[in-house]
């Protein structure tokens, strides 16, 4: 499994298409059966960009107390 983390693109960069290219560039190739990633829940564009590049939502989680919720997705081959 690789866990993709912190995939960010900068505001004035977006919706050109660099973070799915960015995304794929970095999966690409692994031998790792499954790609995961957690993402903020209120997070848009990114929390609705990830179910349409193929990724399901399998829970929620929370990395500390502290922290805010994350849904934890996965991309399965």
């Amino acid at each position: 499994m690789f866990w993709l983390r912190e995939l960010m693109v900068l505001p004035k960069h977006t919706n050109q298409g660099i973070g799915r290219a960015l995304h794929d560039e970095m999966i690409n190739g692994r031998a790792e059966r499954w790609t995961t990633l957690t993402c903020i829940v209120d997070n848009e564009p990114a929390r609705s960009a990830y179910p349409r590049w193929g990724y399901e939502v399998i829970g929620r989680i929370k990395h500390a107390p502290e922290s805010p919720v994350y849904d934890a997705m996965i991309l399965h081959p």
